[in-house]
């Protein structure tokens, strides 16, 4: 073959089969393993619902690994992992992040603390576009989007198009492609 071919054919498998560093990191992340579930200890539930304890314990493991699993895929877009104040930044476009993976994953007392926190980062960094961002609304879409003291709240699809533009499902299916067809995790 010749030399042109050979070195179009290797660019071709590079961009179809290449996976960003921190979409690779986050769905290596997800297949780890999950510890095993303790048993409750409850008198009155213990022996009753370990199957259903069982699975609620995976699905809230599962929950909270896709919350770090996207931090991870964020750095594929100019973020920088900081887990102080805040969980991410990205200073070519002045953003900083408080991400979780849904939003009502913080309750009433933690969400006030996370507000203050973010409002003392705004008032030390002006520049900066500071943002509660939510991968998961309680509607498809198109979420949510509103400005509460210099703070930008976001969630759903408008929080997703705002970080990730037109390679939003890019990142959702390959994210899901963790699980594999038989969601083994």
């Amino acid at each position: 073959m010749n030399c042109k071919v050979i070195t179009l054919l290797l660019f071709i498998i590079h961009v179809v089969f290449c996976i960003d560093p921190g979409m690779q990191r986050a769905i290596d992340y997800l297949r780890r393993p999950l510890p095993p579930t303790r048993p409750i200890i409850d008198i009155i539930l213990s022996g009753k619902f370990d199957n259903l304890q069982q699975n609620a314990f995976r699905l809230n493991r599962i929950r909270s690994r896709l919350g770090k699993a996207w931090e991870f895929v964020l750095t594929d877009f100019g973020f920088t992992l900081v887990n102080n104040v805040i969980d991410l930044i990205n200073q070519n476009r002045s953003i900083a992040i408080e991400l979780k993976n849904s939003w009502r994953t913080d309750n009433s007392k933690s969400k006030k603390c996370v507000f203050d926190q973010l409002k003392q980062f705004k008032r030390n960094n002006p520049h900066y576009t500071v943002v509660h961002g939510a991968i998961n609304y309680k509607t498809q879409n198109p979420g949510k989007d509103e400005i509460k003291e210099n703070i930008r709240f976001m969630y759903g699809d408008v929080f997703l198009n705002y970080i990730f533009g037109n390679r939003k499902n890019y990142g959702i299916n390959t994210l899901r492609t963790a699980f594999g067809s038989e969601d083994k995790v």
